[in-house]
């Protein structure tokens, strides 16, 4: 999406050198080095904040390091999981109140920041690029989902002992139906993340990959457009068998999480920024139009009165269409109509919502984590690696040029994590079912941010072919003459 324009007001674009603080790589190495002894002391849960204590000292010094700059993220979550998996306590509920109820809002909120940075110019990659932008389109709702089933089916997890020994259900009382349909929601799990549009992060990857960024965020926008169709019958379609999958009440969800979010956010920006009435008047109607589709098509499917419609419209035209632009008068009001103090404030809480997500997710399944976490890692790196690979290979086998190819790659093993976890939360499934089928998608959503980092930062460092090929080209030409 375009949550690049959301992290880069973060990332330095040249390395400051001479303000460079010299004691963050030795604090990260101490702090990792005095994880270690505690470990081989077998005092390792002691010594939880010295390794995320490492971690974030890292990432602050690849902030400062050019060549490392592109491992900042990676750093960052690599502090964030383990400040989860060893204080997962106070990280899971606050009284009765549990922090995981929070995630489909917090994901409104970043789809909301995303929408913020949007305007209608991030669709015409689609006139501009159209055989590129199907290509991607086509591979996304395909090689993902099909991946996921394959492998859902290759690899068997035994639910009702994970279950009984996370205390989700009483050992020994487990019936063989029972246990089937608990080993099939982890299934349904590694479905539902191929399923799932392109990842939040996907353009920032792309971007520090010398991808093609312009067609990274047409086609994520349009995945994410394509969302509340796709993924439901895909999930139907593939994990039908091993949950119970409603398409109607899916579709709302993701439009709830997703479609409205976004049209808030555009409609947002255009007030917030002091762009011109006509830009105002074009994405504000766009947004009615969406939502009287979207919602009349809901409502007719889930047989609703006109009534119960008409007071969902209101509802949902109020939210984004008042509420959205006072709150773009506010932001105005505060920073003077600037784009930059505008961006910078979304960012943050952009930002804030992501590392809240995954925080939260990891947390709630820990104690999963640990049982079966090597395996499902093991599952989830094929996945992500395998989207990469055959990404790039596709976007080869159909001649694209070689920044094209490394966005396809990026766009189809960058998946949205939060959604997925959010949709399994919202089911109207039983608890254990839900905990369960929300491993995958929160395996996946830390590990893609690690692999696609270090996919990145090699690929910063390779030329591309293409553009090789043409100076080399332009040498010989140059050196006929």
């Amino acid at each position: 999406m375009i949550f690049s324009r959301l992290l880069f007001p973060f990332m330095p674009t040249s390395p400051v050198k001479d303000s460079f603080p010299r004691f963050l790589p030795i604090i990260a190495l101490l702090c990792a080095l005095a994880f270690a002894g505690m470990w081989f002391a077998g005092r390792a849960g002691q010594g939880g904040f010295l390794l995320a204590g490492a971690f974030l000292a890292a990432s602050f010094g690849c902030t400062r390091i050019e060549k490392l700059k592109s491992l900042t993220y990676t750093m960052l979550i690599l502090c964030l999981v383990c400040v989860a998996m060893f204080y997962p306590a106070r990280l899971q509920a606050w009284g009765d109140f549990r922090f995981v109820t929070l995630i489909p809002v917090l994901l409104q909120l970043i789809m909301f920041g995303v929408g913020s940075q949007m305007s209608m110019k991030d669709f015409e990659g689609v006139v501009r690029m159209p055989r590129a932008v199907i290509l991607g389109l086509c591979c996304q709702f395909t090689i993902m989902p099909l991946l996921g089933f394959v492998l859902s089916r290759a690899v068997s997890f035994d639910g009702g002992a994970i279950a009984a020994g996370l205390g989700l259900a009483q050992a020994g009382n487990i019936d063989p139906a029972r246990a089937t349909a608990l080993s099939g929601a982890i299934s349904a799990g590694i479905v539902l993340i191929g399923c799932s549009p392109s990842g939040l992060a996907s353009n920032v990857m792309c971007f520090l990959a010398r991808g093609n960024l312009a067609l990274s965020v047409t086609i994520a926008a349009c995945a994410t457009l394509m969302a509340p169709l796709m993924t439901p019958l895909l999930m139907k379609l593939l994990a039908g068998t091993l949950v119970e999958v409603s398409v109607v009440a899916m579709m709302g969800d993701v439009i709830r999480m997703l479609v409205y979010p976004i049209m808030a956010g555009l409609v947002f920006n255009a007030v917030a920024t002091a762009r011109p009435w006509k830009s105002l008047l074009r994405e504000g109607g766009l947004s009615l139009l969406l939502i009287l589709v979207m919602q009349t098509g809901m409502g007719l499917l889930k047989k609703s009165t006109a009534g119960d419609i008409g007071h969902g419209l209101l509802i949902t035209a109020g939210l984004v269409l008042v509420l959205a632009p006072l709150a773009g008068v506010l932001v105005r009001a505060l920073t003077g109509g600037g784009t930059e103090a505008v961006k910078r404030m979304m960012a943050f809480f952009s930002m804030a919502a992501v590392c809240a997500i995954l925080t939260v997710i990891t947390a709630s399944n820990r104690e999963s984590l640990l049982r079966i976490g090597l395996l499902m890692i093991g599952v989830m790196f094929v996945h992500n690696v395998g989207g990469y690979l055959l990404g790039y290979v596709i976007a080869r086998l159909f001649r694209m040029d070689d920044r094209s190819c490394r966005t396809l790659a990026i766009e189809l093993g960058q998946q949205n994590g939060g959604l997925a976890n959010g949709l399994a939360a919202s089911l109207p499934l039983d608890a254990p079912v839900k905990a369960l089928m929300g491993i995958a998608p929160a395996v996946f959503g830390a590990l893609q941010n690690i692999t696609g980092s270090a996919l990145a930062t090699w690929w910063r460092r390779v030329p591309v072919k293409d553009e090789v090929a043409k100076k080399a080209e332009a040498k010989e030409t140059e050196g006929s003459k």
